[in-house]
């Protein structure tokens, strides 16, 4: 059963998910609805990138392709990125990168990825980069571990891992 809250005489109404700065979340923290949002938004780019594929060069579509297909799904991805639900995000770029080279649906995409110079949404080197900026950006927040404690072991360089102990974070 859900607490009621009121705020100033009001009651506010609980909602099971959210939107916050263009992220959307569940209110047991998954990403199944900012995940099918995200494979309509790339839809349509892949939509585009088809009918504009006789029309412009390889460059421009390239270009369109890292201006709206790359920066969607680099957005949050390092919230998203090992959610289940997100294998079909990975398709999509297949299908798109078939449609910017103008290869068939059956035509296999590793070569398309090398000859277009583009990684994998799925590569490691994606996910770090993204990692890495956001450790960069709030390095004055995260902890190692030698600034807890004194002892002197061989993971005192690693970043401090918070735990969490509400129930919420438990029932998931």
């Amino acid at each position: 059963m859900r607490s009621k809250i009121t705020y100033r005489n009001k009651n506010i109404t609980l909602k099971s998910d959210t939107k916050f700065l263009g992220i959307h979340i569940t209110e047991n923290l998954k990403w199944t609805i900012h995940i099918r949002i995200l494979r309509l938004q790339i839809s349509k780019v892949c939509y585009i990138i088809k009918s504009v594929q006789g029309i412009m060069g390889l460059g421009m579509i390239r270009s369109f392709y890292h201006s709206k297909f790359k920066s969607l799904v680099r957005y949050g991805i390092i919230f998203w990125e090992a959610d289940n639900e997100s294998i079909p995000i990975f398709k999509l770029q297949k299908r798109v990168i078939q449609s910017v080279c103008g290869a068939g649906t059956g035509t296999s995409c590793r070569q398309l990825f090398k000859d277009c110079k583009i990684l994998l949404v799925t590569s490691l080197p994606v996910y770090v980069f993204e990692v890495l900026c956001f450790s960069k950006k709030y390095k004055s927040t995260i902890q190692k571990n030698k600034q807890v404690h004194d002892h002197n072991t061989r993971k005192n360089m690693d970043l401090r891992i918070k735990a969490c102990n509400t129930n919420l974070y438990k029932k998931v």
